[in-house]
């Protein structure tokens, strides 16, 4: 019966210590999501033709967009057309596809 007690008593600690560790665990770090349009009207961008389109949306002050800029601007030719889209020339497109974060990158077909 001794034994038994002892066993409860250590189960009923070993569940408060788990406890008290889970609540210090910090919160996982949030994750912000964005919308990224699933359609583009071609007659926006400069080569509405192309069977493909690659849009990078891009910020003058964003340092990663460079780099996905870059990327993507090697791809451009033959069916392929790239252009990238900086809010400051181009707020009316970073509007009117509710781009909420850069570098934004869509690929469209036909």
């Amino acid at each position: 019966m001794e034994r038994i007690a002892v066993a409860a008593a250590v189960i009923v600690a070993a569940a408060v210590v788990a406890v008290v560790i889970q609540r210090r665990r910090p919160d996982a770090p949030s994750v912000g999501r964005y919308d990224v349009p699933v359609q583009l009207d071609r007659a926006d961008f400069l080569d509405p033709a192309a069977p493909w389109l690659m849009v990078v949306f891009t910020s003058a002050t964003c340092e990663s967009c460079a780099a996905v800029w870059t990327t993507v601007s090697a791809l451009a030719g033959g069916e392929v057309a790239a252009q990238e889209v900086e809010i400051g020339a181009r707020p009316d497109l970073h509007s009117r596809y509710r781009i909420e974060a850069v570098p934004t990158t869509v690929i469209a077909d036909r």
